[in-house]
Formats: C-alpha cells, sequence, structure tokens
C-alpha cells in the first residue's frame, strides 16, 4: 500500500475535522483530487467509513479506551466483512487511526509495524476468482499477486507475454468442456482486475 493517500487523509481531517468521515463521498472526492492514481488506498479508506470502523474508532477514543485494544479488532472486521487482503485492511485502520490523533505513524498496534511515509509495502498473496456456470458448477482460479501490481493487475498479465492467459483460457476450456472466445476471456479477467484493483482477493462471476 502506497502511504500518500494516508498522509493526505491526515492533511485533510487537520484542515477540516474530524467530522469529514460523516460525508463519504466528499472526503473520497477529496482524497481523488489530491491522490487519484491510488484508487486501492481511497477504496480502503472510504470502505472503513462505510462499515462503520471509523465511527467506532472514535466512539472508543472518547470513551478513553487504548487503540491497541481495538484497532487489530477493526481491521480483522473489516477483512472478513469485505474480503479484502489483510495488509489492506491493517493499512486502512492505521491509516484512520493515524490520521484522527490516536496513534502515531511509526506506532505498533498488535505486532504489526506501521510502513514508513510513502513505501509500499511489498507483500504477495493468492487471489481468487469464483466462476459459476450456468449448470450451477462453481469453479475457483487462482494467481499469485505481488503488491507492485495491485494499481494495475492488467500489467501482471501483459508482463507475462500472454503465457497466464493462455494458462487461464486452458484451464477454462477444461472445466467448460468447450473451446472460449477471446473476448469471453477478456471480459472475465477485466471484470477480476477491477476487482483486484479496488482492494478485492476474492472476485465472483457468472458465465
Amino acid at each position: 500500500m502506497n502511504n500518500l493517500p494516508r498522509q493526505k487523509l491526515r492533511e485533510l481531517i487537520e484542515k477540516y475535522g474530524s467530522s469529514l468521515y460523516e460525508d463519504p463521498r466528499r472526503c473520497e472526492g477529496m482524497l481523488r483530487d489530491l491522490c487519484g492514481q491510488y484508487r486501492r488506498e481511497i477504496n480502503v479508506l472510504i470502505s472503513a467509513i462505510n462499515q462503520n470502523l471509523v465511527a467506532e474508532m472514535l466512539e472508543q477514543k472518547r470513551n478513553n479506551i487504548p487503540p491497541d485494544l481495538f484497532l487489530g479488532r477493526l481491521a480483522r472486521q473489516m477483512q472478513d466483512n469485505l474480503a479484502i487482503a489483510e495488509d489492506a485492511s491493517i493499512w486502512a485502520v492505521e491509516s484512520w487511526a493515524i490520521a484522527l490523533g490516536m496513534i502515531s505513524d511509526t506506532s505498533t498496534v498488535e505486532g504489526v509495524t506501521l510502513a514508513p511515509r510513502y513505501t509500499a509495502v511489498k507483500t504477495k498473496y493468492t487471489l481468487v476468482l469464483n466462476i459459476v456456470d450456468n449448470a450451477n458448477n462453481d469453479w475457483r482460479y487462482t494467481i499469485d499477486l505481488e503488491e507492485a501490481y495491485e494499481d494495475n493487475p492488467q500489467l501482471f498479465f501483459a508482463k507475462s507475454n500472454g503465457k497466464e492467459q493462455r494458462k487461464f483460457t486452458v484451464a477454462l476450456e477444461a472445466v467448460l468442456g468447450r473451446k472460449v472466445k477471446r473476448s469471453e476471456v477478456d471480459r472475465i479477467l477485466q471484470h477480476w482486475c477491477n476487482q483486484i484493483s479496488l482492494g478485492y482477493r476474492s472476485a465472483y462471476m457468472t458465465i
């Protein structure tokens, strides 16, 4: 995750106050104006609002509850509810905690050390595509994707010179028992890439 949106969020909260979270569309619009190239980071920050995590963080703060007693729980809650990567949920919760003045940007929450400002956390994890056909058969396909490709997963397929796309096509044809058109493969992979860039580690599609 890139930490530029984290810093911009903190600057916005310092300028407009913590009540900015009460207007998710306004908050999202401002972040897109300031660092719109980081779609995944902005998406998880706004998702934290929509999941009522920011409101709960402020409630805990008002009750003088130490952050290390609830931030980890909120990150796991976000991960489970939205099926997003663990590092993305931790990053989102920590970013809001920093912006709200609850922790510093070098704090450790439940054993997780925050990334230095402006750096990207290098991780590698498995992403899942679940496809259901007309007969209601469920098929699961996975890829291992490094953090560097999260904001532009299309680059992952492009850099393989067609190898990953052919591999997916062969596997899909084996499951369906028929030839698959290039346009069909492109449509499926485009949907999957869109979900990846928004921070989701699992995607579902019916064909």
